[in-house]
């Protein structure tokens, strides 16, 4: 398991060892989870990402989940959350 302080460490660190999920905040500093899920979908097409957030605000009329969904994520998890809950999301099938 891999952590990173923002998104352009973390893709960063996915360049150098790719993974087989990646959980990404969509807040963060520097570089936030919307922008490094565009550009982490962008170079690796095939990465799944499940985008997680407590934060509420709207972008227009979506919420930060559903432009994470729209970015690539293939999971959203609203925080906070179960354990369980997030090893249900890591285990579930990929949506086609």
């Amino acid at each position: 398991m891999e952590e990173a302080r923002n998104g352009k460490e973390g893709l960063e660190r996915y360049r150098e060892k790719p993974a087989d999920v990646v959980l990404m905040d969509v807040l963060m500093p520097d570089q936030d989870g919307l922008e490094s899920i565009l550009i982490l979908r962008r170079e690796f097409p095939a990465s799944r990402v499940i985008a997680m957030t407590g934060g509420s605000d709207m972008i227009g009329i979506l919420n930060f989940l559903d432009v994470a969904k729209m970015m690539g994520a293939c999971r959203t998890l609203r925080k906070p959350f179960e354990l369980q809950t997030l090893l249900d999301t890591v285990g579930a099938e990929v949506p086609a």
